[in-house]
């Protein structure tokens, strides 16, 4: 059933691109119903109405539009549902009450660390990750017979941890956990953090790389049994008898790999990438491959597993900036090609696949869901082409870019990125558009900015520089702002000029949120021939949760 009634409707002009006017209808009816639901639904102690465990998963998909463009009523709402979860009695140390199964036992605490990078620079989120921590630190972790760190359980609350042999597994579903660390590490460079961060990546590098139990090498297991390392539990590597959540799956496998990947971003150790390079060598040995009924659990049954997955080659690309396994990113198409080659023709139909779904049943994603953990929004094309950082939201940002004071009519492809340079298409549909793009990767200097137009429509920018602007980049989410002319597909590109001097790693931070101040004015009375009046201002501390 197509909604009823629908969104606003633009006018599409010949030589408009496929993907701005894709990309904008996907925008709008995402962001329609996540303001539904923070809007209509959302209760004033922040409930969603499908309790708190399940109320947390919507985080995953409704934070996607926020993140990359902004909207404070939405980022309100994340809040008063991550206070109600930390403020009620469901959670202690950053993990459930009671004794669950570590992909329950951490979901609260993994998906509210989202407003790490939703709401940067609020201290909150920061010191629940910093509690999260702690708790995994010294209380889930412990040292195997090898000397490596790892979970000792996969069944652990936020007081304690299972004495079961039988659970006494590090699984994949352990690196939903580890997000609240990964968010601290890439936060701040916390040194515990990035420590139990590396650590904990070491003891799976090491697992993948080895042949053992019936698993080949190169390959991540679906567990590791704490104490001895075996990776075949009461059954086999890939279905070591935890359960079907747990078994082997090539989608799983996000969960470990984020982690590493920021590990080897944060700390240059490339032993860290052995692991991951083993397993892109798989992957690209299979692709085109046919292979009928292989065994269960041997290397070409990982290898027809794995063939679909192309997406860990661009994760590696977007959090180490390699070009080593570019070939695998090629073949996938679409976004990821465009990416390498600037052909925007390549991106036309990048968001065509959820925008079909979208367009239809718009009570099963708001009055008539089954659960909140089951609303079936589909905004995961936005982040890639608006960001340029294609690895999912529920892993440390990998953004070079975000947008701010933008329109809904606005669209965006971002195109070839590191440290010091951008390249972006932009689009809108909307009059006096002047958006600000905030960096996230940029190193500080002199910056360039150039705006180019195609003003014929012949998908072409013209060679003429339309707009220039020079600027001081120093510090992560600064950013710029420019001209965008109405239904005209514009490039901007942006170039260090000037190289400065690298910021410390390590800084200090006020952590003071907009919560911890208050503003009481005083009336104003004229007394010109009176004492001068005195005014003191103080902040005073209030304990977070």
């Amino acid at each position: 059933m197509a909604w009823a009634p629908d969104l606003r409707q633009v006018e599409v002009t010949d030589g408009t691109p496929a993907w701005a006017v894709e990309q904008r209808e996907l925008r709008a009816r995402i962001d329609h119903v996540v303001r539904w639901w923070f809007g209509v639904r959302q209760e004033p102690d922040g409930q969603l109405g499908g309790g708190w465990e399940d109320d947390v998963e919507s985080l995953r998909r409704f934070s996607q539009s926020a993140l990359v463009s902004g909207d404070p009523a939405v980022v309100a709402g994340i809040h008063r549902l991550a206070d109600g979860v930390w403020g009620r009695e469901v959670m202690v140390n950053g993990f459930d009450r009671e004794l669950k199964d570590v992909e329950h036992s951490s979901e609260m605490s993994a998906d509210t660390s989202v407003l790490v990078a939703l709401d940067y620079g609020n201290p909150e989120p920061i010191e629940r990750c910093q509690q999260t921590c702690k708790t995994i630190d010294e209380l889930h972790f412990g040292t195997n017979r090898s000397g490596r760190r790892q979970f000792r359980s996969m069944v652990l609350s936020g007081t304690e941890v299972s004495k079961s042999d039988n659970q006494a597994y590090d699984v994949l579903y352990s690196g939903r956990a580890m997000r609240p660390v990964a968010m601290l590490a890439w936060y701040s460079r916390n040194p515990r953090a990035v420590k139990l961060l590396s650590d904990w990546s070491r003891t799976w590098t090491a697992a993948a790389v080895r042949a053992a139990d019936g698993k080949p090498a190169g390959v991540f297991p679906a567990a590791i049994h704490f104490g001895d390392e075996r990776l075949n539990g009461t059954g086999s590597w890939w279905n070591p008898g935890l359960g079907d959540l747990y078994r082997w799956k090539p989608q799983d496998l996000d969960m470990v790999w984020g982690k590493i990947l920021l590990a080897y971003q944060l700390t240059g150790d490339e032993t860290l990438l052995r692991g991951i390079h083993s397993q892109l060598d798989i992957l690209r040995k299979y692709q085109g491959k046919r292979i009928e009924n292989p065994d269960p659990g041997s290397l070409d049954w990982v290898g027809m597993q794995l063939q679909p997955h192309l997406w860990l080659a661009r994760w590696y690309r977007s959090y180490t900036g390699r070009d080593d396994y570019d070939d695998l990113i090629g073949a996938a198409g679409g976004y990821g090609r465009f990416q390498l080659t600037g052909k925007t023709t390549e991106a036309d139909h990048t968001h065509a696949g959820e925008l079909a779904a979208m367009r239809f049943n718009l009570p099963m994603l708001t009055t008539e869901v089954r659960g909140t953990d089951r609303i079936n929004l589909l905004p995961f094309s936005l982040v890639g082409p608006m960001t340029g950082g294609p690895v999912a939201v529920t892993q440390a940002p990998s953004f070079a870019v975000t947008w701010r004071n933008v329109s809904p009519d606005f669209a965006v492809l971002v195109g070839s990125r590191d440290d010091r340079s951008v390249e972006a298409w932009v689009h809108t549909f909307a009059k006096n558009e002047k958006p600000l793009v905030r960096f996230w990767q940029l190193q500080p200097g002199r910056y360039l900015l150039e705006r180019r137009d195609d003003n014929d429509h012949d998908g072409t920018v013209d060679p003429v520089v339309a707009e220039s602007i020079e600027f001081d980049h120093v510090e992560r989410l600064a950013g710029v702002s420019f001209h965008l002319p109405r239904t005209t597909l514009c490039q901007i590109r942006i170039r260090q000029l000037e190289a400065f001097a690298a910021l410390p790693v390590m800084r200090p931070d006020l952590a003071l949120g907009p919560r911890d101040l208050r503003v009481q004015r005083a009336p104003e009375a004229s007394n010109r021939d009176g004492p001068r009046s005195r005014f003191t201002t103080s902040v005073r501390h209030r304990r977070r949760t």
